[in-house]
């Protein structure tokens, strides 16, 4: 135990040795099960154990090396289609103390080429099912591949091929804790610095507590994030640091993630709130879910029947035919943050929240609700939810000279310490969780030739809380359609961003000058049903 204590807590876990630390803990536990099994030699098959983890990430750090030429500092594009391999070959990165920007496997060709361009980045790296969407003119100057050997292009460093050719492993990088070791860019349009900065502190301080707990044998979790997502590659992190055999879930699915649940008897689900909801509406009654004893869900708030709903069908405690609810961790959390940084915990036996609780701040993160001067304001009073810790930023964070981020969020705090959301302080949208500034889509749109002027906001959605929406005026006399700027704003802007719907109205509507909140105030009220209808 002292060991594991020393192994755990002390200096030497950094993004770099954690697979090393995980893999001499754990050793030949079974640390993923893979929905696609992974096609490299010696690492196939439908799982993976923490040594085989530790091994595909000391010999691909050794291929990024010495194939590619990556060093300490080096900036990394990773862009693919978010099989475990992503995960792994990004741990390879951190190893050698890289840099890794990783993009969502829907950036479109053009913006995925200014992300290489603007991180003056020396490699991607990417699969065949992100290639095949692509186009590059010219192509990267370094590219590798994931995947199979013969899925690679003429002139593309397979790593399948560099594997099956050398054994040889790479000792880790020393790297300091705030030592910055991924950059998340929810959108290649941003500026260098832009995206969520994920520091090794960042990483490892969620996993340091989770790793010293002795996990239920034979406990499963089913991690449906995006590993392109910080939360999602977090809490994937996170989860193998506690033990628990990880379930990777490519691309969610309500219907089948209910059924791996049962499958698998999962003792955890990780997931986000739109995911809850969309499996609550295919069914929770045809399925097993007693299992399950831990629900999970981060970057946006769940209605507190939901979460009852779900606490119900899982089982935290069993004596014989008697058996508690489950827990629910319910995280906030936004695009900029590495991961949930305000918690709510509804344990069995507690039934209801007040709607509006968002919470405590989890370590290593703190909270305070200031006012518009930046003051912090006392208990109960209405301010603006300022959130503090590693890691933070991200395109359009708005950081303050000392770190904190002004989320947007109109908050409160009561004597207990409980956070409370108020209500939508700025025009920010919330969709599905991810923080979305309308300057952004604005920014996007405004740059066709044949747009005078725009306005985004969010509407009301049944699932994902809000969706992006736009209103544009054409120029005198162009020919403005909603579909093809909607191909525009989808090629300069990752999925959760673009709008989806535009509506075309006259200048007079847009008038210049005109107080543009009071304005999308107005145009929320009017096109509120757009997705409520469907």
């Amino acid at each position: 135990m002292l060991d594991r204590i020393r192994n755990v807590l002390g200096p030497e876990l950094t993004a770099a040795t954690v697979a090393d630390i995980l893999a001499k803990e754990q050793g030949d536990r079974v640390a993923a099960i893979l929905d696609v099994p992974l096609p490299y030699e010696g690492f196939s098959g439908e799982s993976l154990s923490y040594d085989q983890v530790r091994r595909f990430v000391a010999r691909t750090a050794f291929v990024l090396e010495t194939n590619l030429g990556i060093r300490r500092g080096d900036r990394v594009v990773v862009c693919t289609s978010g099989l475990f391999d992503e995960l792994l070959v990004v741990l390879a990165a951190f190893r050698l103390g890289a840099v890794t920007v990783l993009l969502p496997a829907d950036t479109g060709a053009a913006a995925l080429a200014h992300a290489l361009s603007e991180e003056r980045a020396p490699a991607l790296i990417t699969d065949r099912t992100v290639w095949d969407q692509v186009v590059f003119d010219p192509p990267p100057r370094t590219l590798a591949f994931l995947g199979p050997a013969a899925s690679a292009p003429e002139g593309a460093v397979s790593i399948d091929a560099a594997l099956a050719r050398s054994s040889a492993e790479r000792d880790p990088e020393k790297v300091e804790g705030e030592q910055a070791i991924a950059i998340f860019r929810s959108s290649a349009r941003s500026a260098l610095s832009g995206g969520a900065v994920l520091t090794s502190e960042g990483l490892t301080a969620r996993g340091r507590p989770l790793a010293l707990v002795k996990p239920q044998r034979g406990a499963v979790g089913i991690a449906a994030l995006p590993l392109a997502d910080l939360t999602g590659f977090c809490s994937a992190v996170a989860a193998l640091a506690a033990g628990v055999t990880l379930h990777h879930v490519v691309r969610f699915d309500a219907a089948r993630a209910l059924e791996a649940i049962e499958r698998r008897r999962a003792t955890a689900f990780f997931g986000c709130s739109w995911m809850y909801r969309a499996m609550a509406d295919a069914g929770l009654d045809g399925f097993d879910l007693r299992s399950v004893r831990l629900w999970a869900s981060a970057t946006d708030r769940i209605p507190v029947e939901l979460i009852g709903e779900f606490k119900r069908r899982g089982a935290m405690f069993r004596v014989g035919p008697w058996r508690t609810e489950a827990i629910f961790v319910d995280g906030y959390g936004t695009a900029e943050l590495p991961g949930a940084a305000v918690l709510r915990l509804s344990p069995p036996g507690i039934s209801r929240w007040d709607e509006s609780v968002v919470g405590i701040p989890i370590h290593p993160f703190r909270a305070k609700v200031c006012d518009d001067a930046g003051h912090e304001l006392g208990r109960a009073e209405a301010g603006e939810l300022w959130i503090q810790g590693p890691g933070m930023g991200g395109p359009g964070a708005d950081l303050t000279s000392d770190g904190w981020l002004r989320t947007g969020e109109l908050a409160s705090q009561d004597f207990l310490g409980l956070l409370h959301f108020e209500a939508a302080r700025r025009s920010v949208i919330r969709a599905g969780g991810y923080t979305v500034q309308p300057a952004q889509i604005e920014r996007a749109l405004a740059s066709h030739p044949a747009v005078e002027s725009v306005l985004a906001f969010g509407v009301p959605h049944p699932t994902r809380r809000e969706m992006p929406v736009a209103v544009v005026a054409g120029r005198e006399g162009a020919e403005v359609e909603p579909d093809a700027l909607l191909a525009w704003a989808r090629e300069r802007l990752a999925d959760h961003k673009a709008p989806r719907r535009i509506w075309i109205v006259s200048p007079e509507d847009l008038p210049r000058g005109a107080d543009r909140e009071a304005l999308r105030a107005a145009l929320r009220r009017r096109y509120a049903d757009t997705f409520l209808r469907l």
